[in-house]
């Protein structure tokens, strides 16, 4: 994600936006949408490595990757995985250290 927010040189990002589900589907995906309709999205597999009261550890592991680039959809091949603590601050925002050392703060929008 962060590749894309600092120095994808072809177009401005627009949004990023992360679906985390821990419970049923054990899946993330990461979507960013670019101006001018792009599109860069990964989908993979999650798994609670340990549970504490303040931080969450969650591997993640990309099974799959897809760009939408100039009105077509190109698959690509998935890579990419490690862990993320993660600290709920309430129930709309969280803040999550990766296993890059990268910081990133999520908020609810659903």
């Amino acid at each position: 994600i962060n590749f894309f927010k600092t120095s994808w040189p072809f177009a401005k990002v627009s949004s990023i936006t992360q679906t985390l589900d821990l419970y049923d589907n054990m899946m993330v995906e990461n979507f960013i949408n670019f101006e001018g309709g792009g599109q860069f999205a990964v989908t993979g597999s999650v798994q609670a490595v340990d549970g504490d009261d303040e931080y969450d550890r969650v591997a993640f592991e990309f099974t799959s990757a897809t760009a939408l680039v100039w009105g077509r959809s190109l698959s690509l091949p998935p890579t990419g995985a490690g862990w993320f603590d993660t600290m709920f601050c309430n129930d709309e925002y969280r803040l999550s250290q990766d296993s890059r050392g990268d910081w990133s703060v999520f908020r609810r929008i659903s």
